[in-house]
């Protein structure tokens, strides 16, 4: 598993980006999806709630395992590490959608699904851009060196 191998390797930059970037995709799917819930004016139990949030969140580490294996498969398609990881982020983007959209259907039990989905798929490039902003702030402040 490519999770594993990246916490179980020396502490990098690598491991640092990918922490900074659960971090930022989990709280901030987790604030998008109450959100929804609110603005979709349906009722969801509790149990419902973080029985979808741990699917959600488990369908986004799978994602991250299938981007991870085929990633390295594109080559020299990927001309650095700002592109590779901008392709992580669309990669886990998608496959995140698409479990989200299974998650609303049949765990949420949503009845309305254009509405929450598309809401999601634009709150996903706001998530990553955050997570740069928060990326690029701590190699500014000097917490995370980006040159080694």
């Amino acid at each position: 598993m490519k999770i594993m191998e990246l916490y179980t390797s020396e502490l990098n930059v690598d491991t640092i980006a990918f922490s900074i970037l659960l971090i930022v995709f989990a709280m901030g799917n987790a604030v998008v999806v109450s959100r929804l819930i609110t603005l979709s004016k349906q009722y969801v139990s509790r149990l419902r709630y973080i029985i979808g949030l741990i699917l959600l969140f488990a369908g986004g580490a799978a994602g991250f395992e299938l981007v991870m294996k085929y990633l390295p498969d594109i080559g020299q398609a990927v001309p650095g590490p700002g592109a590779g990881m901008l392709l992580i982020g669309i990669g886990v983007a998608v496959i995140l959608t698409v479990v989200f959209i299974i998650v609303e259907k049949y765990v949420f039990r949503f009845n309305k699904l254009l509405n929450p989905t598309m809401l999601f798929i634009a709150a996903q490039p706001v998530l990553f851009l955050l997570f740069f902003a928060i990326f690029v702030a701590l190699d500014k402040w000097g917490l995370v060196t980006l040159n080694q």
